[in-house]
């Protein structure tokens, strides 16, 4: 596959969330949120530490600004930085284990990386998922950087990623049976 068969989904119309207009709106942030987490996934098969936490904040900072366009809703850098580390650190119980994990099975020869191979990607995957609904939320309902809940944000990041890991297993498994 080269690198001009992906592309990211076409966002080139600003759309306020009113009227009609919610559901367009809504459906372009589900297909993004797919996309990025899908990509997500995929840069947790890479198996240097480390890498998946920085590209995947990296690719949660994208995500969010490409949402912001979707809603009409700025998306300052430092902002946006600010309310990931806070979510991910208020929610951290639920996926930290889950990183440690993945992050101790690099260490262990052979069998550690296979297992790292499951964990990761999922794990890389359901926080991108997560994340993106709580912001395609947030923002959907006339929130701003400036006005969102963090804390709301943390407690619907314990809930959602469940629901995350139960998505990447289901395209997990889609994968399976298509092979």
């Amino acid at each position: 596959m080269n690198s001009s068969s992906i592309s990211l989904p076409v966002l080139s119309t600003h759309i306020t969330a009113d009227g009609d207009n919610a559901n367009i709106s809504h459906e372009q942030a589900r297909i993004l949120i797919h996309y990025y987490t899908l990509t997500a996934s995929g840069i947790g098969f890479i198996p240097f530490p480390l890498f998946d936490q920085v590209s995947i904040s990296a690719l949660l900072g994208k995500m969010i600004h490409d949402l912001g366009r979707i809603y009409d809703v700025p998306t300052p850098e430092y902002r946006t930085k600010a309310i990931i580390s806070a979510i991910l650190g208020g929610a951290h119980t639920q996926w930290i284990t889950y990183y440690l994990i993945g992050v101790a099975t690099l260490l262990l020869p052979g069998v550690g990386f296979l297992g790292s191979l499951a964990v990761r990607p999922l794990l890389s995957g359901a926080i991108t998922h997560t994340m993106g609904h709580i912001f395609m939320r947030q923002f959907a309902n006339g929130k701003t950087l400036e006005t969102f809940d963090t804390v709301a944000a943390a407690q619907d990041f314990n809930r959602g990623f469940e629901e995350g890991k139960i998505f990447m297993r289901k395209q997990f498994s889609s994968m399976n049976t298509q092979n």
